[in-house]
């Protein structure tokens, strides 16, 4: 099954809801087709294609690099699984691919070590990040940028696994913007939105895969990669 749904780095207001800051946050779009499946989850155990959609620059400046990072690292054991029997821990997305784009010079990918998973086979390597090098998206124009990645099967008592994908524009005349949850060595309090990441919800099919009678409504589980990781895949003079 492939659903298709969108983060987006469109802007949302703050607690106060007025409107000067509409525009202050990222976040993700909700899809705009009919499924069970609403807002902005995927179903579990399925192939995501997932479209990042660049709505601004960098305080008025033109993105010309963009990167995000998978939370695949994370050790979800007993949270998730992979393979024909279930017995390999999945890992929030597995097996990544990034569609071209005309628009981009290169697309580079990040790979590292992660827990086991199975994929066409056993792997402990997987893509971490993907890297859109070389373009020029104008502020005021919206660029989409497409990536297809398999959700793992939800186990236990969890009804919703949380994937946090840490992203960044890299635009011109040197400015940043990082779409993460707190500051990093690389990454400092003035280029982040403190508190946030675009994300998306991988949600358990409670008809074919339902809930033990002992878990109730069931638990959410969360995935966001560590702070080393994001400096280490995401920074723009690291070669993916």
């Amino acid at each position: 099954m492939s659903l298709r749904k969108t983060i987006s780095l469109l802007l949302i207001p703050c607690a106060m809801g007025t409107a000067s800051n509409l525009f202050a946050h990222a976040n993700t779009k909700p899809k705009d087709n009919l499924d069970t499946y609403s807002g902005r989850s995927y179903q579990e155990n399925s192939s995501a294609y997932v479209d990042l959609v660049l709505s601004h620059g960098c305080d008025g400046e033109a993105t010309v690099h963009a990167a995000v990072l998978l939370p695949n690292a994370n050790d979800l054991s007993g949270n998730t699984s992979s393979g024909p029997d279930g017995n390999y821990a999945g890992n929030a997305l597995m097996g990544a691919k990034a569609q071209l784009n005309a628009n981009w010079k290169h697309i580079a990918y990040g790979k590292g070590s992660v827990p086991t998973y199975y994929l066409r086979g056993e792997q402990q390597e997987d893509v971490r990040a993907i890297h859109w090098q070389r373009g020029y998206v104008p502020d005021d124009v919206i660029e989409l940028l497409t990536f297809r990645a398999d959700t793992p099967k939800l186990e236990g008592c969890v009804s919703k696994l949380k994937v946090n994908i840490p992203t960044v524009q890299y635009c011109t005349h040197g400015k940043v913007k990082a779409w993460i949850k707190q500051p990093t060595a690389v990454f400092g309090e003035e280029v982040i939105s403190a508190g946030f990441s675009p994300s998306i919800d991988v949600v358990r099919d409670t008809v074919n895969n339902p809930l033990p009678e002992e878990c109730g409504a069931g638990i959410e589980v969360e995935a966001y990669p560590t702070n080393e990781e994001i400096d280490q895949y995401l920074s723009r003079q690291r070669k993916p």
